[in-house]
């Protein structure tokens, strides 16, 4: 079966297109996730390094709250057992705490919502 040229030539175009298909699309693997990998994917937009520096700063946020609790935890732990506190405090109203608790977490969102 001879091929006119015509035939010949739309072959040829497609072949052509798929090529440079796959080689343009190529570049595209170069930044795929590794396995294991812990961080996010370089940045090819601008909206993307934006996500990463947000994220950073959510990490950092998060770190220190962790710190922090952890850090009241075992004072809660070392100060308030049954041995170095036989009588437990009989206190049911503390407004400062009360506050604070409302007030520093609304400050966290605030900051987290800024950016």
């Amino acid at each position: 079966m001879k091929m006119s040229s015509g035939q010949m030539g739309r072959r040829l175009l497609g072949l052509t297109v798929a090529g440079m298909t796959l080689a343009a699309g190529g570049a595209a693997f170069g930044a795929q996730p590794k396995p294991w990998e812990m961080t996010l994917q370089e940045a090819a937009t601008p909206v993307m390094e934006n996500i990463i520096s947000f994220h950073t700063l959510l990490v950092w946020i998060i770190t220190i709250i962790t710190l922090f609790v952890l850090a009241l935890l075992v004072i809660v732990v070392v100060k308030f057992n049954a041995k170095a506190n036989p009588v437990p405090s009989r206190t049911t109203l503390n407004t400062l705490i009360e506050v604070a608790w409302t007030l520093i977490p609304v400050l966290i969102l605030v900051a987290i919502a800024v950016p």
